[in-house]
């Protein structure tokens, strides 16, 4: 009994020691990034802050607009798999972070109205640290297809 105790405190504690912490202000490399076609390069945060806390995840990315113009926009979540919801003057958000050792995964759905008609749109990213780049593979579905990105930032 108590080497199995032991064994699983060892184990707990390995796993918060291991976990790779996401934390610092990223800027987008297109030259090592897999952005495809169309919108995707676009649509991809030229920069991001994070702030990863002990269950705890705030980014804040940087994007520009249609009109070249730059919007922050910032979404907070826990990394224990519950829901966070958002709603903002284009719809709903609605997030969920799962942090496992070294990956983290994100999930979320968006619900938007355009002309009178609701949108939804689903991603998952996966971000994972490959030396000291943070590199984000993302699948996003929609009505208009599935598109897949492979997103890596530097560290500022």
């Amino acid at each position: 009994m108590r080497n199995s105790m032991l064994f699983l405190l060892i184990l707990v504690l390995s796993a918060t020691v291991f976990a790779a912490d996401f934390s610092g202000t990223w800027i987008l490399n297109r030259e090592k990034s897999e952005l495809g076609e169309g919108r995707g390069g676009r649509m991809a945060a030229a920069q991001m802050v994070v702030v990863q806390a002990e269950n705890t995840l705030k980014i804040e990315r940087t994007v520009t607009g249609r009109d070249g113009e730059e919007r922050v926009m910032t979404e907070e979540m826990t990394l224990d798999g519950k829901e966070t919801k958002t709603s903002g003057e284009r719809g709903e958000t609605i997030n969920t972070a799962k942090m496992e050792t070294d990956v983290l995964t994100i999930n979320t759905v968006r619900k938007f109205e355009r002309n009178g008609e609701t949108f939804e749109m689903t991603s998952e990213q996966k971000w994972t640290m490959e030396g000291d780049m943070l590199v984000v593979n993302s699948k996003t579905e929609s009505s208009r297809g599935t598109r897949e990105l492979k997103l890596v930032y530097d560290k500022k």
